[in-house]
């Protein structure tokens, strides 16, 4: 398992590229399917916790990172582009517990690209950002370390 983690600034992205030793469909699975996510998804001791989710285009999930001291964080992660084993493209936004948005933190846009070689799965990620501000402000909230911790843990969860 590898993970490389490019900032580009002037672009206002971030791109994570990782791999898996594990087939297309289990990781596809495991960055789809909120069952497995929340096994994964938040960096411990943080939870992932689900209230609504479905994964088809135009629609969304409704989750919270619950802290160890019982702190929720919302999140809604919602599907634009869905191309099964294959890409998924969806914003991000902090909200409350009724899926609103958040304005006044920064939103993200994700693209996942998966593919497999030899048994070993790629997930190339591309998240753009609206403004540079928004992007440094994400990364000042700790996105890259705890967005790191979280890949190493679908490690984990994938070796079973």
């Amino acid at each position: 398992m590898n993970i490389s983690f490019n900032k580009n600034y002037p672009d206002k992205k971030i791109v994570v590229i990782c791999r898996y030793n594990a087939p297309l469909d289990t990781v596809w699975d495991a960055f789809t399917n909120p069952v497995i996510m929340e096994k994964w998804f938040a960096p411990k001791p943080y939870k992932a916790i689900t209230k609504i989710s479905d994964f088809r285009e135009g629609e969304y999930w409704l989750y919270y990172m619950l802290s160890p001291e019982g702190e929720k964080f919302w999140s809604i992660i919602k599907y634009t582009n869905i191309q099964t084993n294959k890409l998924y493209e969806a914003s991000d936004a902090f909200c409350d517990e009724n899926g609103v948005i958040n304005t006044s933190l920064p939103q993200l846009n994700w693209r996942h690209d998966f593919s497999e070689t030899n048994g070993e799965t790629t997930v190339y990620i591309d998240i753009t950002f609206a403004s540079e501000p928004d992007m440094k402000k994400i990364l000042e909230m700790g996105f890259e370390e705890g967005y790191r911790m979280s890949l190493n843990q679908l490690q984990e969860v994938l070796r079973g």
